[in-house]
C-alpha cells in the first residue's frame, strides 16, 4: 500500500513541532539546573534525564521517518545533492 505523501508530511510537521517543544522544555530544565541549585537539584535531574531518554528514542525514529522521504526526493529531483545525501546516509 502506498503512503500519501501529504499525510506523511503533515505528520512529519506535527512531529517536529511536537519535538520542538520538548527542546523548548529541555532548556528550561537545563536552566533551572544552572540557577536553582541544590535544592532542586534531584527533581531536576531527573527531568533531564527523562527528556534525553526521549529524545534517543523519539528522534532517532523521526530522522529514519525523514529518511524515508526526503532523501529518495532529493535523489530524484535534486540530483547534485546525491553526494551529500551518500554522506548523511554513512
Amino acid at each position: 500500500m502506498k503512503k500519501n505523501p501529504s499525510r506523511i508530511d503533515e505528520i512529519l510537521e506535527r512531529d517536529s513541532e511536537f519535538v520542538s517543544l520538548k527542546l523548548d522544555r529541555f532548556y528550561e530544565v537545563l536552566r533551572k539546573l544552572r540557577y536553582e541549585g541544590k535544592q532542586n537539584l534531584g527533581r531536576n535531574l531527573d527531568e533531564a534525564g527523562q527528556m534525553l531518554k526521549f529524545f534517543k528514542g523519539h528522534l532517532a525514529e523521526h530522522m529514519r521517518e525523514e529518511e524515508k522521504i526526503i532523501f529518495p526526493f532529493l535523489e530524484t529531483y535534486i540530483p547534485r545533492l546525491q553526494p551529500m545525501v551518500y554522506l548523511l546516509l554513512s
